[in-house]
């Protein structure tokens, strides 16, 4: 079972420090929102590179805004890290997180 949480609530404890620099008030970039949800879910490059069949310097390029994933590799991201597309591009600020 799924369960929509604002990106604005206390998530856990360790990640509690980063919760203000992703708060809703401030435009995002994929970049953030992407490094935020693997920070959350806990995922290192390596780990969604081999969910995703690509490079790891695929996803670190994504991760640091150098490269810009097209839709068939945004996709693939939101598969593979259970997250809503529409947060990974900005237009909510809602995640979608396993229960």
């Amino acid at each position: 079972m799924s369960k929509v949480i604002n990106i604005n609530q206390k998530i856990n404890p360790d990640i509690s420090k980063h919760r203000d620099k992703y708060s809703s008030n401030i435009e995002y970039s994929f970049a953030d929102r992407l490094n935020y949800v693997m920070l959350v879910r806990n995922i290192t490059n390596v780990q969604l590179a081999d969910k995703m069949y690509c490079a790891t310097s695929t996803i670190a390029g994504y991760r640091t805004g150098a490269r810009i994933p097209n839709a068939i590799m945004i996709k693939e991201i939101c598969r593979s890290l259970d997250v809503s597309a529409d947060y990974l591009l900005g237009l909510s600020d809602s995640i979608l997180l396993q229960e």
